[in-house]
């Protein structure tokens, strides 16, 4: 055997050995999203998880109709919350309802998340700027 010949044959061997490593890992890989997957999913659908969630889901509703009943709609509001998820909460609750301003200067309401009893332990808090 030429040692061009032998070269060719070590190649091939290597290409082999590099694929199937490649393989290994992928089912590995793929193994393990599966299994976090399924962990992930049991966790979602136990009954403390579903029942926190729906809680959540009703203080949000709660919120979502303090905010319409108590403005009108389209009227420019500043979302004037101190914490960063609180903001986010009111802008996502009050935008198809109000337009969020991005400054107290063009805002006729200040609209803030504070606690009280209305929703579970959190209320809205209207305030001219």
């Amino acid at each position: 055997m030429s040692p061009q010949h032998r070269r060719a044959r070590r190649g091939t061997r290597s290409a082999r050995v590099v694929r199937i490593v490649i393989t290994c890992v992928a089912v590995a890989s793929v193994a393990l999203c599966v299994r976090s997957g399924a962990t992930a999913t049991v966790s979602d659908v136990r009954q403390t998880s579903v029942s926190s969630w729906t809680v959540a889901d009703r203080q949000q509703a709660c919120l979502a109709r303090l905010i319409e009943t108590r403005l009108p709609r389209g009227t420019p509001v500043y979302i004037g919350s101190s914490q960063g998820f609180a903001s986010q909460e009111l802008i996502e609750l009050s935008t198809l309802w109000v337009v969020p301003q991005p400054t107290t200067a063009s805002a006729t309401w200040v609209l803030s998340l504070v606690p009280g009893e209305d929703c579970s332990g959190e209320t809205v808090r209207l305030r001219h700027p």
